[in-house]
């Protein structure tokens, strides 16, 4: 139990790392392209290096390789569009939303996989909501 508590704070420390170095790409009107570029070239050297010692299966695999196409697709999508949303509102709600967004996948889960709610998925879902609640009304006053 000890190190899944180790792992949740690297990944907390790495996230808000990356995070602010968004941010400070975005400020500092770095090419994000670029960043981007080198950041998930970095990323992809521990799994090839997996990959390509062991694990072939999903070398000759056409499933497997276009899901892992489409996501790698996807996933350098939403990095860019997650960077650009710097230049026009504050981290902690690019990073919220993009946070949040990990909602659609659980309820798709249990809607259409019938996955089972527990109580610490119907609290994250109502924090989720809350969330959500608690922007918009710092929103309005803003405005306001």
């Amino acid at each position: 139990m000890n190190q899944y508590f180790v792992y949740l704070f690297l990944c907390i420390v790495f996230n808000t790392t990356l995070a602010v170095s968004y941010k400070l790409a975005v400020n500092k009107k770095y090419s994000f392209q670029n960043i981007l570029v080198i950041a998930y070239f970095i990323a992809c050297l521990m799994p090839a290096y997996k990959l390509f010692n062991g694990n072939h299966e999903s070398l000759i695999n056409i499933r497997i390789s276009s899901i892992g196409v489409v996501a790698g697709i996807l996933t350098f999508s939403a990095a860019i569009l997650f960077i650009k949303s710097l230049e026009f509102e504050k981290l902690h709600l690019s990073w919220m939303v993009r946070s949040l967004s990990v909602a659609i996948p659980i309820a798709a889960s249990i809607l259409f996989w019938h996955e089972q709610i527990t109580l610490k998925k119907g609290i994250g879902f109502l924090m989720l909501f809350l969330c959500i609640i608690f922007v918009a009304i710092d929103k309005k006053k803003k405005k306001g």
